[in-house]
């Protein structure tokens, strides 16, 4: 009787009730998810590929010239889209995760003034959900669009070197994650997002409870600080389940964590990189309030941290039911 309980638990996770999709929607999809949490493994592919044919030919002209297209894509420059933000693929992935954003404040349309530092957690697998909130444009977002504000994403700053990803990320608003980007961001965008929990959490991932990597992670506290930019947390419900990882330990583990990039392999639907269906709610809450301090002190970086987790957790409490994860506790580590 425990096992069978165990088992049902577990399965509640993923039991969210999801519309039906028909085979056109699922294709799309499917194909949309395997380009982009894919782009990695196609990218390695096509290397491993080019270098197997050469060993086992002896022929070098074809995976050289190959291998020359392919990273002189590098020198192509990149920059945001507006437009591939609308393309119409993104409803189907909206349509395929059930996704919902839920708004608990209306701050950030008041003062266009004002800069924020949206900070999401978890990062899961793979941040599908990152992706799914810049495309998804309800009535707040195209409110505060038309104030002349957007938002855009760190991620690790070694993708902007690998071909062809760094295009995908850049055009949906990704910049690799340095200070001075950070700081840019604020000025000419008017907010940026930042998943403090990195690839950290991608070792985090468990099926019984929700585990964030918390605690050890400051410096973006004291970025906004430094910047009086006013902090909103963000939680995305299910981001966590999408995917399952193979290299969560050894080698692969070690070099995902010295290179600060992913190169495990994440598997879903057919065992590709495809995520599974799962219900995925985002929950974006009320600001902060911070005060420009050029110079803070630990203590006021950790007052901050504080406040900053005390809302994570209320969100949490509060919003759990909406994928049916009421007896999912979630550890702040």
């Amino acid at each position: 009787e425990e096992e069978e309980e165990k088992k049902k638990k577990k399965k509640s996770y993923h039991n969210a009730e999801l519309e039906p999709m028909t085979i056109f929607e699922l294709l799309v999809a499917w194909t949309t998810l395997l380009v982009v949490v894919g782009s990695f493994q196609i990218v390695f592919a096509l290397v491993g590929g080019c270098i197997t044919y050469w060993l086992y030919t002896g022929s070098m002209q074809l995976p050289l010239t190959i291998l020359l297209a392919l990273f002189s894509t590098v020198f192509v420059p990149v920059g945001y889209s507006e437009t591939a933000l609308h393309l119409p693929v993104w409803k189907y992935l909206h349509k395929y995760f059930g996704y919902r954003k839920i708004n608990l404040g209306e701050e950030m349309l008041v003062n266009p003034e004002k800069r924020y530092m949206l900070v999401e957690y978890p990062h899961g697998s793979f941040p599908i959900a990152t992706v799914l909130i810049a495309t998804y444009f309800d009535g707040h977002y195209n409110r505060y669009k038309s104030l002349g504000r957007t938002v855009r994403g760190l991620s690790a700053t070694i993708l902007s070197y690998i071909p062809l990803v760094r295009h995908l990320f850049a055009m949906l608003g990704s910049i690799p994650a340095t200070k001075k980007n950070f700081l840019d961001a604020f000025e000419t965008a008017g907010a940026c997002s930042v998943l403090p929990g990195g690839i950290a959490e991608m070792f985090m991932v468990e099926e019984d409870r929700e585990r964030i990597y918390f605690k050890k992670r400051f410096g973006y506290i004291k970025v906004a600080l430094e910047s009086g930019v006013e902090i909103i947390p963000v939680f995305h419900f299910g981001n966590s389940q999408v995917l399952r990882i193979i290299g969560r330990s050894g080698l692969l583990a070690f070099l995902s964590r010295r290179l600060k990039i992913s190169i495990m392999l994440p598997y879903g639907v057919f065992g590709l990189p495809i995520p599974f269906r799962q219900k995925i709610v985002s929950v974006v809450g009320k600001p902060i309030p911070v005060q420009k301090t050029p110079n803070p002190s630990r203590e006021l970086v950790a007052k901050y941290q504080k406040k900053l987790e005390t809302a994570i957790r209320e969100m949490y409490e509060n919003h759990r039911h909406e994928i049916g994860w009421e007896d999912r506790p979630l550890c702040i580590e």
